[in-house]
């Protein structure tokens, strides 16, 4: 009978040491424990340094002052009410006129009128609902041809930027690894850059993470991934002892079972459709 090649034996995994399985759990642990710790860090931290404005209340009329004990959180509901009401006022036609005013003083100041209208108009640029600033993710080649980088449409460049040029351009940024907040502006031609349907928070946590987590194309992409690490992965122990039957591996091949109480033989493949293995067959 014909011996099987090694490739075609099945063998066992191998077993691991002790180290490995102290590495592994340790790193279970730490994929657990590092999220949270970094979680709850940055939560604090901002919570406190909410309760700050709370410093600009009178001493009389501080928290601290009729209660028994802080309350951590209060600054954030100060600061939420300071600008829910500032809103409210600046919405009507009398708050409209006193931030007017105050915009007009602001531009007459030769320095402080520079950061105020750079910051002003990035957040409008952010909040407004209308704005298409990133809101996309696009493909661009960048830095050279052939190297291709994820970027966030800025907006549509108006002016003598569109003027001198003879295609229609995009204004992209180019966020920086593993800080997205430094990067390049650059204008490139529309039908040169690739629109993704990948999400703004997607392609941000593909940038922190230096690549390492890539978003899924779809959900039903992302659902088949979770349903493959979910699934066991199937082993199969074949004994030394069939080992001389691998080489059968062809369904078409079959072999004669012999029944001891009826003396009658009948032909079944070596591996039946279910997916036998020639161990449970001759185990019949």
């Amino acid at each position: 009978m014909k011996t099987p090649d090694t490739d075609e034996m099945v063998a066992a995994p191998p077993k691991h040491g002790f180290w490995w399985h102290m590495r592994r759990y340790l790193i279970a642990g730490l994929l657990i424990w590092a999220p949270l710790a970094a979680t709850g860090w940055i939560v604090v931290t901002l919570v406190n340094l909410m309760d700050m404005s709370l410093l600009l209340l009178p001493r009389e009329y501080r928290p601290s002052s009729w209660l028994p004990f802080p309350i951590p959180g209060l600054g954030i509901l100060l600061a939420l009410s300071v600008l829910f009401m500032t809103g409210l006022i600046a919405a009507n036609f009398l708050g409209k006129q006193v931030v007017a005013g105050w915009e007009s003083l602001m531009n007459r100041i030769p320095f402080v009128r520079s950061i105020y209208s750079a910051i002003k108009q990035l957040l409008e640029t952010f909040l407004s609902s209308d704005s298409r600033s990133f809101r996309k993710v696009v493909l661009v080649e960048y830095p050279s041809k052939g190297l291709w980088t994820l970027a966030f449409l800025a907006g549509d460049p108006v002016g003598e930027i569109q003027q001198k040029t003879a295609s229609e351009m995009l204004t992209i940024y180019v966020p920086t690894a593993p800080n997205p907040t430094s990067g390049y502006v650059i204008f490139v031609a529309k039908e040169e850059a690739i629109e993704l349907n990948m999400s703004v928070e997607d392609a941000m946590r593909m940038i922190v993470s230096l690549g390492m987590v890539v978003p899924a194309a779809n959900k039903a992409e992302a659902a088949a991934k979770v349903n493959t690490l979910a699934a066991p992965e199937p082993k199969t122990y074949i004994a030394p002892l069939f080992s001389p039957f691998l080489h059968l591996r062809n369904t078409s091949c079959a072999r004669t079972i012999v029944d001891s109480s009826t003396n009658n033989s009948t032909a079944r493949p070596l591996f039946s459709p279910a997916g036998r293995t020639a161990a449970a067959i001759m185990a019949e």
